[in-house]
């Protein structure tokens, strides 16, 4: 039945991939530089802070009753934060994979992945970003993950497309995008930490 059903509606069953859709193609990424930051966060929760907390939590035991002891209470909440914050931190960095953008080839004039984009907004003024990977993010260099909502507006639009866009508020406006290019070498030596 199954056969006979994909067969006969393929579009069911069968996800098509565009080719030039990188977000699909290269799947869940981010720059070595927020990939290494990850994993070095891990690593001071598994070797600092957590073993810190067991201490911690042996000391509030000597305090004398468990029940009405603030300390141990504290201590064992801030346990349980700790072993939440490793076991998410193990699962993103299992599942999102460090990478080079300098291995992508951004399609001419189309807003995607390792792509700096110009944006004229309805009041004038010109905005300038570069779309990076999942946990990418630096103000000063405008970079912006690319599941951020302004990302997301902007992914697969082509120069001169009209797009909605957030603002500082989180309200949609109306703005142009002018121009894409690929990342500067600036942006690709920060990605490399």
């Amino acid at each position: 039945i199954i056969a006979t059903f994909t067969r006969k509606y393929p579009e069911f069953i069968v996800k098509k991939v565009d080719a030039e859709d990188e977000t699909n193609s290269y799947g869940r990424i981010t720059s070595w530089r927020s990939f290494k930051a990850r994993q070095e966060r891990l690593r001071v929760l598994k070797e600092e802070e957590i073993p810190q907390n067991i201490k911690d939590i042996e000391v509030a035991r000597g305090y004398g009753d468990l029940r009405e002891n603030f300390e141990y209470q504290t201590a064992k909440d801030r346990q349980r934060i700790l072993e939440k914050q490793q076991e998410d931190l193990l699962q993103e960095l299992a599942a999102v994979r460090g990478f080079d953008f300098a291995e992508i080839k951004p399609v001419a004039g189309k807003a995607g992945l390792a792509t700096t984009v110009t944006i004229e907004v309805a009041d004038g003024s010109t905005l300038r970003y570069t779309i990076l990977g999942e946990w990418d993010s630096d103000e000063s260099l405008n970079i912006i993950p690319s599941l951020s909502r302004l990302a997301e507006a902007l992914m697969g639009k082509q120069e001169g497309a009209q797009i909605s866009i957030p603002n500082e508020r989180g309200e949609l406006q109306q703005a142009k995008l002018v121009k894409v290019e690929p990342i500067s070498e600036e942006i690709l030596a920060w990605t490399r930490g």
